[in-house]
This record gives C-alpha cells, structure tokens and sequence, in this order.
C-alpha cells in the first residue's frame, strides 16, 4: 500500500491506483473522474451500502469507463499502437516475427489478473464505451476485440476460457438487450463465483445491479454472509441452485451441496 494525500489527509491506496493517478495526472489533466476506492469512505458502511446501490447507474451514465491495466511491457505498448484500428489493420505491415509478437501480446493481456476482479464486472458490462490504458497508449476495447479476432482468427482455448473473453461475451449480450438486467441471479453467481474481491460477500453485492429485480435488492454490508444469503434468496425467490451457488461463493472452502446443474435431486460440488 502507497499513502497519498487526499484534501489534506493522508490516504492508503494500492500501488496499482497510485501509478495510474501519476499518470491521470497528465492524461486525464481537468476530467473528473470517479474512482470507488476514493470516492467512497470504505471505513462507513452506511456509505457503501448506499453507493452500492447507486453502481448500476453510475457506470451505465459514465460518458468512458479507464481500464487501467499498467505500464513497463513494450510487446503490449505496441500491440495498442498496432490495434488502434485509426492506424489501419494491426495485419498491415510486419512479417512473421512482428506477428508472433503482437500475438504474444494478446496472451499477456487477457491473462491479467485485472480481469479476474469481480467489481471490474459491472464496470464493463455496463459502460457506454471503454477506454483501455496501458502505460501512455490507450485501446478502444471494441478495437482489442477486432484485432485479436483478426490476428486469431482460431483463437486457443485460452483464450476462448479466460476472464477477458467471459466479460466480452457477457458486455455483448447485455449491449444487445433492449433490458438492461437480463440475467438470473443464479447464473451470474454461478459464472462469478470465485471472482476476487477483499470482501467475500460482494460477490453477491457487486452483481445486484446486473441483475434481474437487483435494483429492488437492497443488501447490506452489516450483514454477515448467512443473513446476506438467506435476504438474497428470499428477495430473489430463489431455490436449491441460488442457495448452491451462494455456498459456492460466501463459503468457497468448505463442502458444497445443492441441487447441482445436471438435473440430479442432490449433488456435491
């Protein structure tokens, strides 16, 4: 942990968010920005959960949501350059040893830990558009997506199985909705279940606005994660697969038992 001074006092913040208000400092010089982990008391829980309950709209209203995803990797700097779709097609210039590296690359990016993070979910399922940074370049996230289509066309499975790929396909659908929470609670918890989070019980909370009837959902961070699971299947009707998939993801170490996907009356995860 980096200590920066906010408004005259003195603030602990991840070396990740220090190096990129460094650099938002000259790019993003006179935009406001809003940045969770500065803009809300994390010590209040009165103050989550009511900003908690603001997210969906939020991000869905941000005219950009920044991916900050680092600097000091020259094979990505030049990737964003390449995929940058004002400079052409990333296959245009180069021979084969240019285009292994750009591929090369690609890997690096979508095996981010960043990616992995479940309040990152909402940002970049909801956003209008999504601006990528990596040290001084920037990507369109449409572009990364036309670019690594067009340098793999056949991508391998891991790419087809990483996080990355999971939000691209999820934004996709979502964006192709007329509404705007499309899915069941089940689903999500099931897909983010062991998304990273310091506290376990938002991988509950930080999905609630993507969500069907999550804007109705109304969950504390008071709660421990017993009261959190029985409110969210109450509040969601759920049955015997929400209860699987809250076990999963509020007790992801102990033995789990529910109504399991395959049909089966019980079943142990």
């Amino acid at each position: 942990m980096k200590t920066i001074h906010l408004d005259g006092k003195a603030v602990k913040v991840t070396k990740n968010l220090e190096s990129f208000l460094e650099h938002a400092r000259v790019s993003f010089f006179g935009l406001s920005l809003w940045i969770d982990a500065l803009c809300i008391d994390q010590q209040s829980v009165e103050e989550r959960n009511h900003q908690v309950m603001l997210m969906g709209t939020t991000y869905s209203n941000a005219r950009k949501v920044i991916v900050w995803l680092g600097h000091g990797n020259r094979a990505i700097s030049q990737l964003f350059c390449r995929l940058d779709r004002t400079n052409g097609s990333p296959l245009a210039a180069g021979g084969p040893q240019d285009l292994q590296l750009l591929i090369e690359a690609v890997f690096a990016v979508v095996s981010f830990r960043y990616w992995s993070r479940l309040w990152i979910t909402q940002e970049l399922l909801l956003a209008r558009s999504i601006l990528l940074v990596y040290g001084h370049d920037s990507l369109a996230w449409d572009d990364l997506w036309l670019g690594v289509d067009e340098l793999i066309p056949e991508p391998p499975q891991a790419i087809k199985a990483s996080t990355a790929q999971k939000h691209r396909e999820q934004r996709a659908i979502l964006k192709s909705s007329k509404e705007r929470a499309l899915r069941d609670i089940s689903e999500l918890i099931h897909e983010y279940s062991s998304a990273e989070c310091t506290d376990i019980k938002d991988r509950v909370i930080g999905i609630r606005s993507l969500v069907k009837d999550g804007d109705k959902f109304a969950p504390s961070y008071g709660w421990d994660a017993p009261e959190l699971a029985l409110q969210t299947v109450v509040h969601f009707q759920g049955g015997l697969e929400l209860l699987a998939g809250l076990h999963r993801c509020l007790w992801p170490n102990t033995p789990r038992v529910g109504s399991g996907r395959t049909g089966n009356p019980m079943a142990v995860y």
